[in-house]
Formats: structure tokens, sequence, C-alpha cells
């Protein structure tokens, strides 16, 4: 990004990562947190002015600057998010979660697992089914990361059928490739290789997911 693109960047990047509704949730939330409880939310506050200082400053000195950069600031803000959401299973709560455990991954902190276990109860008996997936995903994914093989492949098997009966086709693919990583962990090659092939070949045409892949 050159300098006079960086002040669009900086909102443009947010909601990739973060997403719309979660990123407008996020700073309504830090707008009223700091109207009720200014000293609670000065922590929130000062990361989000450091991370997003770091990045104008990343970018003025001419080096590349890129999502990755706003991580901790977005977790400050979907920190801010949770605690402006209501308790009890709602499609919200389950996707900010799914966030925060996406966000925790990025950053190799610890609590990626116990966010997605938790997007998982939070999800309400009506969630669609695309969204359904997008939780199972990311718990299956991070089980994956954390070597609990087994309980990866179970979740997986939860995407891959709400993906399937969704029709969302990134999402099934990225299920069965989890699913196949996880199985090469337990050992079973030969299976865990053709779940991702078939992973593979569902993946054509989203670079995201073809990377995932290889």
């Amino acid at each position: 990004r050159t300098l006079s693109e960086l002040p669009s960047a900086v909102p443009l990047f947010f909601t990739n990562i973060v997403k719309t509704p979660v990123l407008i949730a996020s700073l309504i939330g830090l707008v009223v947190g700091v109207g009720l409880s200014p000293r609670d939310a000065a922590l929130p506050l000062a990361l989000l002015a450091a991370g997003i200082g770091t990045f104008l400053l990343i970018g003025i000195a001419g080096l590349s600057v890129i999502e990755r950069y706003l991580i901790v600031p977005a977790l400050a803000l979907i920190n801010q998010a949770l605690e402006e959401t209501a308790d009890g299973p709602s499609a919200d709560l389950a996707r900010r979660l799914t966030v925060k455990s996406k966000l925790l991954v990025g950053l190799m902190r610890a609590g990626a697992v116990e966010a997605a276990s938790a997007a998982v109860a939070a999800m309400p008996a009506d969630i669609s089914l695309r969204e359904k997936a997008q939780v199972f995903n990311q718990l299956s994914s991070v089980r994956m990361l954390v070597g609990q093989h087994a309980r990866a492949v179970e979740t997986a098997d939860e995407a891959i059928e709400a993906a399937a009966a969704a029709g969302a086709v990134n999402l099934e693919s990225n299920g069965y490739i989890v699913r196949g990583s996880a199985l090469v962990g337990l050992g079973r090659e030969d299976e865990g290789l053709a779940e991702l092939a078939r992973g593979g070949q569902l993946a054509a045409g989203d670079t995201r997911t073809v990377v995932r892949y290889y």
C-alpha cells in the first residue's frame, strides 16, 4: 500500500479480519464502554490506538503493510464486542467467538480452542447451515493444530455435513482438508491423503482454500 492509501486501508483491513457486522458492533461497544466506564475502556482503546499507530508508522517508513499487523487491535475490538454481547445462545455470540478464535491462532496465543468450543456451545438451534459449518470448521482446525486429531476428525464431520447441506463448497473443502490432515496425524495416511485430495478438488477457484490445501 502507498502512503496515500493507508487511511482507507485501515478500515478495509479491519473489515477483512473481523467482518463488517462484528466491526460495527465492536465500535459501538467501544463507544458505549467509554460512556459508561471510561476506566474499563482504557485498555481496549490503548491497544487499538497502539496497533493502528504501529500500522501507520510501518507504512510511513515505506515498508509493506498487511492485514496481519492489525490482529492485536482487532482482538481488542472483538473482546469489546463480546463484552457487549448478551449471554445465551445466539448467532452473534457464536460468530464473534469464532472470530476471536481465529485471531488467537493468528497471534499464536492460548485460548483458541476454548473460544471455538464456546462458539459451538453458543450456536442457537436456528443458526444458518453456512454459519454452523464456519463454526465447526474453526473448532476442527484448532483441534487439529493442537494435536487433538481424533476430536478434529469428529468436528470436521459436522462441518462437512453442514457445509454440504448449505451448498457451501469452499467450507466443505476446508472441512475435508482439516479432516484429511487430522487423519494423517492419527497415522491413517491413505485415508487422510484421499480426504485431502477431495478437499483440493472442491477448492478449485478459491485462492485461500487452494493455498490451505497445498
